[in-house]
C-alpha cells in the first residue's frame, strides 16, 4: 500500500477495473483496491475520474474519497459535498474516516481523540476509522500518533467495556511502523493485570505480529 509495490498493485487494479463490465463484481472489487492502494499521480486521475461519473456505489465514492485525501488531492469542500449528497445515515461516520486520512497533525489527534473515547464513535465504526487514521504513507508523521495511542490506550480499554476493548485491541491496532521500543511496550501492555483479558490476549499478539513484520522487513529483495 506504498511506494513501489503499492503502485505496482494499484496498476493491476487499475487494469482489471478496465477490463471489467461496469458495476459487476470483478469491477467493484478492482476499484476498490485501487481505491485503497492508488499511488501515483495517473492512478489518483483515475479515482477522481471515478468520482466524477454517475452510477457509482456509495461505499465505494467513499473509499474513492478517502484515498484521495490521504494523497493531499482532496480536502474538506469534497468530504462536505460527498456528506451532502449521501442518504445513509451512517454518512457522518464515512466522513470521519476520509477526514481521519488527511495528512496533517490535526486530523490525526482529531481521529485519535475519537478512536480512543468511549462515546467517541460507534463500536462497529472503530475498525474504518482507524483504517483511515494509520495511512502507511502517512508514516513519519504518525510516528508521534502510534506513541500516543500506545499511552492512551490502557484508559480506553478501561472506559470502553470489553466489546470495545477488543476492537481497539485486535482491529484498529496499527499493522506498520512499530519499532523494538513501541513493540517491548505492547508486550508490557499484554502483561498488564489491570487490563482485560480479551485486550491483554490480543495485544500479545500484536507484539507477535509487529515482530515478525519487523524481520520481514529486513529480509533481502
Amino acid at each position: 500500500r506504498r511506494g513501489p509495490a503499492g503502485a505496482q498493485l494499484a496498476g493491476a487494479c487499475r487494469d482489471v477495473a478496465a477490463g471489467a463490465a461496469p458495476r459487476s463484481p470483478h469491477w467493484l472489487a478492482a476499484w476498490h483496491g485501487l481505491a485503497r492502494s492508488a499511488w501515483t499521480d495517473e492512478q489518483a486521475d483515475a479515482l477522481s475520474e471515478l468520482l466524477a461519473g454517475t452510477g457509482v456505489p456509495q461505499a465505494l465514492r467513499w473509499d474513492a474519497l478517502t484515498r484521495l485525501v490521504s494523497l493531499g488531492r482532496a480536502g474538506e469542500q469534497h468530504i462536505a459535498a460527498e456528506s451532502a449528497v449521501d442518504p445513509d445515515p451512517d454518512a457522518g461516520q464515512s466522513a470521519a474516516v476520509a477526514r481521519a486520512a488527511a495528512d496533517t497533525p490535526e486530523a490525526k489527534r482529531a481521529a485519535l481523540d475519537a478512536l480512543l473515547a468511549p462515546d467517541g464513535m460507534p463500536i462497529g465504526a472503530l475498525p474504518r476509522l482507524a483504517g483511515g487514521l494509520w495511512q502507511p504513507h502517512q508514516h513519519d508523521l504518525l510516528t508521534g500518533v502510534m506513541g500516543d495511542f500506545l499511552d492512551r490506550l490502557p484508559q480506553a480499554i478501561l472506559d470502553g467495556g470489553p466489546a470495545r476493548a477488543m476492537r481497539l485491541t485486535r482491529w484498529c491496532f496499527p499493522s506498520f511502523g512499530l519499532g523494538p521500543e513501541q513493540i517491548e511496550r505492547v508486550r508490557r501492555l499484554a502483561a498488564d493485570p489491570a487490563l482485560l483479558e480479551v485486550a491483554r490476549t490480543a495485544l500479545a499478539d500484536q507484539a507477535v505480529l509487529a515482530e515478525r513484520r519487523a524481520r520481514a522487513a529486513t529480509l533481502p529483495g
